[in-house]
């Protein structure tokens, strides 16, 4: 055996392929095995994205290697996938069965990091072939022999995450599964409380047995500012991602009456907006409606225009005030240029009283360093002096 892994990184898969590449290049009179375990329906993609760059990245022939779906991996949530070396000629590999005994299976199938996050499908940031996720195959597969099961789906939230973070991910989780199949009679969502870090569990019980942990209902609220979110406008020109950016802040802001939003609008192009610049009753009417438990954030354009960003924050402002009384003594908006970051984007944070705004004059990703000039934020947003050229809103 050459090498075995899990789900490693893409970078780190595509270094492992090389080195086999090159030994099998050096070494005419040897062959490769590709060996997957995991689940069935997974099997062929992964084997599939191995071959290609194989075959279209590092040159390697074809009839260089075989490959071998093994079955089942001794832990279901994850996948294994094992590179042999044979002289050619040798008998054909044989690879070891791995026993899994899926119509006793209960308890904790799985924990792992959750991003609180969409995907809006933008340009993959990888950089090598992926090793594709199993634990949601896998467990969809578990439910569908084990009719007498209830999936629960826990999430926890991170100690430096967003408010809401980890009913989040537990929501975003048991959307992914509906997505695959599974009816939502099947599931429960738990919010399981504070952790270290934003992660889900996922849980297969007995239709009569009680919840794996307690729902904690009550959540920590930040001591610090901390930033919730950051797109750019074209990605708050599909309709998903202005709702979950909404979504987010607006999780932030429910979670205590305490806490407050500043909001950093940042333009190419600075046009300061006029106090009367408001919506209108009609375009107000079509704000969307904040999702329930049981919406899905719905399909995305696929040529989205970016979003004119004075108007999105003047629809924020309306609903927040319209539809869940929050009203803008709880709300600082900053508009700045861009400058050398370039782009039209917004960021969102969310302030506990007392504690201090991020910086609007830092460059992103600065805005509450150390060596940056802090603003206090007191009980009154007023207490931020506008500039002439730089106004709060």
């Amino acid at each position: 055996m050459f090498d075995e892994y899990g789900r490693v990184g893409g970078c780190d898969h595509s270094a492992r392929l090389d080195n086999m590449a090159i030994t099998l290049q050096n070494d005419p009179n040897l062959e490769g095995y590709l060996v997957y375990y995991g689940p069935e329906s997974i099997s062929e993609v992964t084997l599939d994205i191995i071959k290609d760059y194989l075959i279209n990245s590092r040159g390697l022939g074809e009839e260089r290697f075989k490959t071998i779906y093994a079955g089942p991996n001794s832990d279901p949530s994850e996948p294994r996938i094992q590179l042999w070396l044979a002289p050619q000629g040798a008998p054909q590999l044989e690879p070891v069965k791995f026993e899994r005994k899926v119509e006793t299976f209960t308890g904790l199938f799985a924990e792992r990091w959750r991003w609180d996050g969409i995907d809006l499908g933008g340009a993959d940031g990888g950089t090598g072939p992926p090793v594709p996720d199993v634990a949601a195959p896998t467990f969809i597969d578990l439910l569908k022999q084990r009719k007498d099961t209830i999936a629960y789906i826990v999430g926890f939230s991170g100690a430096e995450s967003a408010p809401g973070a980890g009913r989040r991910v537990a929501q975003l989780e048991s959307e992914d599964l509906q997505s695959k199949g599974v009816t939502s009679d099947r599931m429960r969502i738990i919010y399981g409380g504070g952790a270290e870090e934003t992660r889900v569990q996922l849980w297969i019980l007995p239709e009569n047995a009680p919840p794996p942990v307690r729902d904690a209902s009550a959540e920590r609220l930040p001591e610090n500012t901390i930033q919730v979110s950051s797109f750019g406008d074209y990605e708050l020109g599909i309709e998903r991602g202005e709702r979950w950016a909404f979504k987010v802040l607006l999780d932030g802001l429910s979670a205590g009456e305490e806490l407050r939003a500043c909001i950093i609008v940042r333009l190419d192009s600075l046009v300061a907006p006029k106090e009367s610049e408001e919506l209108s009753d009609q375009e107000a009417s079509k704000t969307d409606v904040m999702l329930g438990p049981d919406e899905t954030l719905g399909p995305e354009s696929a040529e989205p225009e970016p979003a004119d960003l004075l108007q999105l924050i003047a629809k924020w402002k309306a609903e927040l005030a319209d539809k869940h009384k929050i009203g803008p003594e709880r709300l600082i908006v900053f508009f700045r240029n861009a400058g050398a970051s370039g782009g039209n984007s917004v960021q969102t944070w969310i302030v506990p009283r007392g504690a201090r705004l991020p910086n609007p004059e830092a460059e992103p990703g600065e805005e509450l360093a150390d060596d940056t000039t802090p603003i206090e934020a007191g009980k009154d947003s007023d207490e931020v002096k506008p500039s002439k050229n730089n106004p709060p809103s």
